[in-house]
């Protein structure tokens, strides 16, 4: 296995590309991000080339590989899904915005904006979930039949399994939590203003 995850980046990308049937992607090696991540508006894939130190190189050549998946996972997540949680996030920040405003300027409780934008929030927060918890369950699918193309031993997929399993307990809360953590800060301020 260890000769496969050795591949550099945009490497492994492309060839999960072309498995996936997904050949319109662009991929970009980004240096100066932290995060790997998917642009649906560009199409484009952006590979960050930070390592985390903290795990041995095995390790880290796992955690790649399960992350170019999960990339590669959103870019073939139905466009239309996308542009609703691109559409969704962008009117709520606008209606957090205007309720702030109001209630600067108005000192009034506007009860239908409130609920409104509540409404707008959690809509926003249940497609993005969809889309990441389907990208993060795909993304192991993919890696693994990813290594089997590549004729690695079944033991090298379990353990990949494994690793993903460990991993995703260890992180899912923390990515949960990073991923929701303004919208939780807009939806406080939107109840307690």
């Amino acid at each position: 296995m260890d000769s496969i995850l050795e591949k550099p980046s945009e490497v492994i990308c492309t060839d999960i590309l072309e498995m996936v049937d997904n050949k319109k992607v662009n991929i970009e090696i980004d240096e100066n991000s932290k995060n790997s991540l998917y642009v649906f508006l560009t199409n484009t894939i952006y590979i960050s080339t930070k390592k985390n130190n903290k795990k041995n190189k095995e390790e880290q050549n796992k955690s790649r590989l399960l992350v170019i998946a999960h990339e590669c996972a959103h870019s073939i997540q139905p466009k239309f899904m996308q542009l609703l949680n691109f559409i969704l996030s962008n009117i709520e920040m606008i209606l957090f915005l205007i309720l702030v405003g109001v209630r600067i300027f108005e000192k009034s409780s506007n009860n239908v904006l409130t609920i409104t934008y509540i409404s707008v929030l959690l809509l926003s927060i249940l497609i993005r979930l969809y889309l990441e918890m389907n990208a993060t369950i795909n993304s192991v699918k993919i890696a693994c039949k990813y290594l089997l193309i590549n004729n690695s031993k079944k033991e090298d997929v379990i353990l990949l399994q494994k690793y993903y399993k460990k991993e995703l307990l260890k992180t899912l809360p923390l990515f949960i939590t990073y991923l929701y953590f303004w919208k939780t800060i807009r939806f406080i301020v939107a109840i307690i203003i």
